[in-house]
């Protein structure tokens, strides 16, 4: 199908650096990019994020405002434009490749898994993040790969459900994902169908404190403020000895995402890097 989609341009302050660059970049993949272009060859450096065709052009400003003001204070200077007319289904086709996770392979549904791959899910392009490219989310799916099979799982901002189906895939018995966007929630659902996970997935866009439960592993990839903001009610969500995995963090920011959740009662604090990066794994007593 060939269709119309936008793309959002931003020109990026001089001095710029590396980790605010990858900040700035994060925020966009957790909003349903589908592409990001950084163009340094010249000054001042620019960053093209380009949406699926299904993102309007008020939406594709929206989420594009939201990524700004996750990474830097001063507004900076935004277009949003329209692409030429692309077959989406080949555009995104050229840039998804299966990703191999120990035994778990996460491929997209017109490609054959990783040869001697134990474990397959199938994760299809989508407007929701989520498709193990990200460092965040490979992070994420490796503890969970780690860890697996669990019991119970709960997913906080869950995307295109990838954490909690590859859970569900490696054997856990039951997992919620919450999201705030539906649109994100509906991909998830396609998703669980899609893996015939659909009976062991529950979706909501409650609140951790809202599902009035607990679970035995918690795992939040989101940005470094929200999981501030949210260590009270996430960490509620853990069961006794349950663990709990958080990303979305760069490096910098992991001290004081980590006190955040000390504050809570979690121990033993193990940080993961990758790049500019971190996963923090905790254990509540």
């Amino acid at each position: 199908m060939t269709t119309t989609w936008y793309s959002a341009e931003i020109t990026l302050p001089e001095d710029t650096d590396e980790h605010r660059l990858d900040l700035l970049s994060g925020a966009f993949w957790e909003r349903g990019v589908a592409g990001i272009e950084i163009r340094d060859r010249e000054r001042p450096t620019k960053l093209i994020a380009s949406y699926p065709p299904d993102v309007d052009a008020s939406e594709a400003e929206l989420r594009s405002r939201e990524a700004l003001d996750a990474a830097f204070v001063v507004p900076l200077e935004l277009f949003v434009r329209a692409e030429e007319p692309v077959d989406w289904a080949t555009h995104w086709r050229k840039h998804f490749t299966p990703l191999s996770f120990g035994k778990l392979a996460i491929v997209p549904s017109w490609l054959s898994p990783p040869e001697g791959a134990e474990v397959v899910l199938t994760i299809d392009p989508s407007t929701a993040f989520g498709t193990g490219n990200h460092e965040t989310t490979a992070l994420c799916v490796e503890r969970i790969v780690e860890l697996s099979p669990l019991t119970t799982v709960l997913d906080v901002g869950t995307g295109s459900g990838i954490l909690a189906l590859s859970a569900l895939r490696l054997g856990a018995e039951h997992a919620t994902g919450t999201d705030e966007d539906p649109i994100a929630l509906r991909v998830a659902k396609e998703n669980a169908e899609i893996n015939e996970l659909e009976a062991k997935l529950a979706l909501s866009e409650a609140s951790p404190r809202e599902l009035q439960r607990t679970y035995d592993f918690v795992v939040a990839n989101i940005l470094a403020g929200p999981l501030i903001e949210l260590a009270s009610e996430i960490s509620s969500a853990i069961a006794p000895r349950g663990r709990l995995a958080l990303s979305g963090i760069l490096a910098e920011q992991a001290d004081e995402v980590a006190r955040a959740y000390e504050a809570e009662g979690l121990v033993d604090r193990v940080i993961v890097e990758r790049g500019e990066w971190v996963r923090i794994d905790f254990v509540r007593p």
